[in-house]
């Protein structure tokens, strides 16, 4: 029992450390670099501490998150029937995309563009093949693989801006390549968008965008201030809007006070959360 408490103590605190100014709550999970010498020991591996009270993950998982669950009539914003049906149609298409022509740019790509339902991939290129716009923005290039992934439904003329505060050159096991950008649809632009200043010189871009993706790094800074900056520029031009990883911890905010028409559409995305809404047009 000494020994218990002991580990529990030490996991208290690092988890602290890991996660400064959590009141709530907090998670000890595998993947955090500080608490590597902690998740070797078996005990620990799968305890999330709570509130002070200790429980064992029910579940048998490599990789878990801290979530949380709550009534839907809570939350702002609701759904509208033509988004529901725009979700079912992209629901439907995404068992026939095939991405299995970018499983080679990447061990990431081979390990989960095809993963449908449990990865977004093919949930994207069917929202982008059913609404067939003219421009898209991503939010959060990173290695590429969304990007690639849209290209494949967007139209010919189309293009896709993806934003990133570190050029795709220089991320480790990026999937995409100088070729990728040689026919003009694909172009990177590197700032922050929650930046008013950089935000207002892209401006134009996001207006004149169909599809905008955030993927952004869900650190609870960037996205409630860019949605902020989003929800004040007038359009005239309703866009979809679609974020990843709205299950997790710090979007769960961000998610519930969205006050525009929105659709969880998890269970057919990306296992940490994908979402869809209606920005303008209104």
């Amino acid at each position: 029992m000494k020994a218990f408490a002991s580990e529990y103590s030490q996991g208290v605190s690092l988890a602290r450390q890991a996660r400064p100014g959590r009141k709530t709550g907090f998670i000890i999970r595998r993947g955090m670099s500080n608490l590597r010498s902690m998740l070797a020991r078996s005990f620990l591996r799968r305890i999330v501490i709570w509130k002070f009270g200790v429980r064992r993950i029910p579940v048998s998982t490599a990789h878990f998150e801290l979530s949380l669950i709550y009534p839907l009539e809570e939350a702002a914003g609701s759904s509208s029937p033509d988004l529901i049906d725009l979700g079912l149609r992209a629901v439907r298409g995404a068992s026939d995309i095939d991405l299995r022509h970018l499983h080679d740019r990447s061990a990431t790509g081979r390990q989960y563009l095809s993963n449908f339902p449990g990865e977004h991939y093919q949930l994207l290129a069917s929202l982008v093949k059913c609404l067939n716009p003219s421009r898209v923005t991503e939010i959060g290039t990173y290695t590429g693989l969304s990007a690639l992934t849209m290209l494949t439904t967007l139209g010919a003329q189309a293009r896709l801006t993806t934003y990133d505060v570190v050029p795709w050159d220089k991320i480790e096991g990026s999937a995409l390549r100088s070729s990728d950008f040689a026919d003009k649809r694909l172009e990177q632009r590197i700032g922050d968008l929650a930046d008013p200043q950089f935000y207002k010189q892209n401006q134009d871009v996001l207006l004149e965008s169909d599809v905008i993706f955030v993927d952004g790094p869900k650190d609870g800074r960037f996205e409630p201030a860019f949605i902020d900056l989003l929800l004040k520029t007038p359009r005239k031009t309703r866009a979809l809007l679609m974020f990843d990883d709205i299950r997790l911890w710090n979007m769960l905010r961000v998610w519930a006070e969205l006050p525009l028409p929105k659709l969880d559409l998890t269970s057919f995305g990306h296992w940490s959360g994908t979402g869809i809404c209606w920005l303008g047009g209104e």
